[in-house]
């Protein structure tokens, strides 16, 4: 970047991640949910919220568990996140 302004003479704004990674995740046709390691989703795309039959941003800040994991297999997701989470 800093190249590009020195050669052109213009200043060029650093990008952050969400500006370059954003547009890709929200144009997106298959659903990505991103979640911390407390299984808390963080961010959802339109066609995550579409194919889990969620409204747009309803699913921000509930766990993954009860958002999108079937309630018969909750446990065990459950067990699989704390073992993510102790592990790595």
């Amino acid at each position: 970047m800093k190249a590009f302004s020195q050669a052109h003479g213009a200043p060029v704004a650093p990008l952050s991640t969400e500006s370059l990674v954003g547009p890709v995740i929200d144009a997106s046709l298959d659903a990505v949910v991103i979640a911390d390691l407390e299984g808390r989703i963080l961010r959802v795309n339109p066609a995550a919220e579409a194919i889990f039959g969620h409204a747009p941003g309803s699913m921000i800040g509930r766990s993954i568990g009860d958002a999108i994991v079937p309630v018969h297999l909750r446990a065990a997701h459950d067990r699989g996140m704390a073992h993510h989470a102790a592990t790595g």
